[in-house]
């Protein structure tokens, strides 16, 4: 199993080098950045056919966040599925069985702001 980490931190934050800024769904900006994966950085790539694959994607922020959703799109062959209800943790299950290079996308809940933030790296079966 592939471990990402995704850190996220609120508009009154000082915005920090590798760190991504967004805008939430209420107008703030917010800053996130994704650790672990196999690049370090929150994405993934694998060999294709070296079996089914895992990436388990963790909050490791305040806990005030939390995970609403995690979605995959690019997936044309329907390789890819997101289980656990965890509000801090999700795991994107890859089949490996085709080539391509889909976008996994985490929309965090802000529990105290009540507004969402969404988080986008990539995974990548190569050949």
């Amino acid at each position: 199993m592939t471990t990402v980490s995704l850190d996220v931190r609120n508009p009154q934050c000082p915005v920090l080098p590798g760190w991504t800024t967004v805008q939430a769904s209420n107008g703030q900006q917010y800053s996130y950045l994704y650790s672990g994966g196999t690049d370090g950085r929150g994405d993934a790539e694998f060999q294709v056919g070296t079996g089914q694959q895992q990436v388990q994607i963790n909050l490791v922020c305040d806990i005030r966040y939390q995970i609403q959703s995690v979605s995959v799109s690019g997936d044309a062959r329907g390789d890819f599925s997101i289980s656990g209800s965890d509000p801090r943790s999700r795991t994107i299950t890859d089949t490996d069985n085709d080539e391509e290079t889909v976008e996994y996308s985490v929309t965090v809940l802000d529990t105290t702001a009540n507004c969402t933030i969404s988080c986008d790296p990539q995974i990548r079966n190569q050949p």
